[in-house]
């Protein structure tokens, strides 16, 4: 916070730390810390997140993108390894635009679709895209999940639907509570409601042995593979924290 006050990188800190505060930066330093103080996350305070070595832009629009999430733009990058010629993705529910934005940039070749039903998100989006030089690499489409996709063919789907349980909304800190999207956090009474919906419609828009990568709850991997009848091979990895959090499975 101290760091944003002044306009510096964090590192300039320890450089100057003999440096005074005029009264200007002061204040302006103080409320911040009363925002932080009122759980206010810091992401949206200073107006962006780290993302896979991006600085991504982010307002309470859109979810605050997490290190889980990396690790599924780890695999997706990985497997695309085995796709030839351009790599056509799609990205349900993009939000910030971290998933797009990030394969977009680190795939070569490729064609990025990014859905998403929140106009004031998709601008962050297409902002993002814009920062890092990938606009013309990604199709922003509003629209309701898999919608927008009718009639078309994917070699990857890719998402990080909403997958809390309605119930567990409430108990949830209230930097993520009270200040987050609750669209973006809420996936129905299981969990599940978002998730089943990819496992179910998501073959009809995949090439012959096309990927469906989800974000998934680290409790819904039984689920999750109970579900995924239609596709060979599903599996599901853990994230950086020993977590189960990546489902993958390739159609054919």
């Amino acid at each position: 916070l101290l760091a944003h006050t002044l306009g510096v990188k964090r590192i300039e800190l320890y450089v100057q730390h003999e440096r005074i505060l005029s009264e200007k930066e002061l204040a302006k330093y103080k409320a911040l810390i009363l925002r932080r103080s009122k759980h206010e996350p810091i992401a949206y305070i200073v107006g962006n997140q780290p993302f896979m070595s991006l600085e991504l832009e982010v307002t309470p629009d859109v979810l605050i993108p997490r290190p889980e999430t990396e690790k599924l733009v780890e695999i997706a990058l990985e497997e695309a390894k085995n796709l030839k010629g351009t790599v056509k993705i799609a990205d349900i529910g993009t939000g910030s635009g971290a998933i797009a934005v990030t394969l977009a940039k680190y795939i070569p070749n490729c064609e990025v679709t990014a859905i998403e039903i929140s106009e004031k998100a998709l601008e962050i989006a297409r902002k993002n895209a814009e920062k890092f030089g990938v606009a013309n690499k990604i199709t922003f489409l509003k629209g309701n999940f898999l919608a927008p996709l009718a009639n078309r063919k994917f070699d990857m789907i890719v998402s990080n639907p909403p997958y809390i349980a309605s119930a567990q909304i409430k108990t949830l800190m209230p930097d993520v509570r009270d200040f987050e999207p609750t669209g973006a956090l809420d996936g129905g009474e299981d969990g599940l409601k978002y998730i089943k919906q990819l496992l179910e419609q998501a073959p009809a828009l995949l090439s012959d042995k096309g990927y469906l990568i989800i974000e998934i709850g680290e409790d819904q991997k039984a689920k999750t593979l109970a579900a995924a009848q239609n596709f060979s091979n599903p599996k599901v990895l853990k994230d950086q924290f020993e977590k189960d959090r990546v489902f993958i499975a390739r159609y054919s």
